[in-house]
């Protein structure tokens, strides 16, 4: 039961992941890999070979041992990744509560637009992406002085200016 409920909360705080990250929730973005890290990593631990998710695959000798053991595995690696990614949210939590964020000002050396409207700045070698996107074309960016305040761990962008003007409104 116990295995069940783990695998569940795990693959639904991949979903907090999305959510924070699409409405720019840093919080529930950071809370979302951290819980499915540490639910996935456990599930990884604690599963057993008869646990009912692997119920289909006991008729079959080779099976019933190869399927628990890569499940596992892949489990544990997915839990892994997403607190190496956690880590970095984890450092920038200070700066965010703080509100001491890192800031980059400048006229950018490079501008980059993508096909879906994203824009990517590069300011004093460092390159970030600028969200949400402003009303401008690439055109009409070049030559404007940004400032732009970000968390330096993961490059959560909290806010940026173009000549003075706020993003996000």
């Amino acid at each position: 039961m116990i295995a069940t409920i783990l695998i569940w909360l795990g693959s639904l705080s991949f979903v907090l992941v999305g959510v924070g990250i699409f409405n720019e929730i840093f919080f529930v973005y950071g809370m979302g890999l951290t819980v499915a890290g540490l639910s996935l990593i456990v599930f990884a631990f604690i599963v057993r070979k008869d646990w009912k998710g692997y119920k289909r695959f006991q008729g079959v000798k080779f099976l019933s041992t190869l399927i628990p053991w890569v499940n596992r595995i892949f489990c544990f690696g997915l839990g892994i990744s997403a607190l190496m990614g956690a880590s970095a949210f984890w450092q920038d939590v200070p700066a965010y509560i703080n509100q001491d964020y890192a800031v980059l000002k400048g006229i950018p050396e490079e501008i980059e637009e993508f096909e879906d409207g994203e824009i990517i700045v590069t300011i004093n070698d460092e390159r970030l992406p600028l969200y949400p996107n402003p009303p401008y074309s690439k055109e009409e960016l070049e030559g404007q002085y940004f400032t732009i305040h970000y968390l330096p761990n993961t490059d959560w962008i909290e806010g940026y200016f173009i000549e003075g003007e706020a993003y996000p409104k």
